[in-house]
């Protein structure tokens, strides 16, 4: 009977570990301002792996830095890339990126 208890103990615990994340994303998003997004693709594995739930806030451009991890609109899809180099022409801010799984930078 105690075994029976304790595996259905450790079971809940499991289950506790592996949903947690579903419920604790969209509260950490909302005190900082932003939201959640699930990783689809494996452009960013190993260090964002699919699957992954990571939370996306604004920032302002000139706080970017090279080696920084951006999220984006290219056309009807959002990309998370890391910027690979950082342009300032006349004001304006422009980032060239790359998926840290990607042979080549993104276009």
């Amino acid at each position: 009977m105690v075994r029976k208890m304790v595996k259905q103990v450790i079971f809940v615990l499991i289950v506790i570990i592996l949903i947690s994340p579903i419920f604790v994303s969209p509260v950490v998003a909302l005190f900082i301002g932003g939201h959640f997004s699930v990783i689809m693709t494996g452009s960013m594995e190993p260090t964002i792996p699919v699957g992954s739930i990571v939370t996306i806030r604004k920032v302002n451009p000139e706080d970017v830095k090279v080696g920084d991890i951006i999220t984006f609109k290219a056309g009807e899809s959002t990309v998370m890339h890391r910027v690979i180099d950082k342009i300032v022409e006349n004001g304006s801010f422009y980032f060239r990126t790359k998926g840290d799984a990607n042979e080549v930078p993104d276009p």
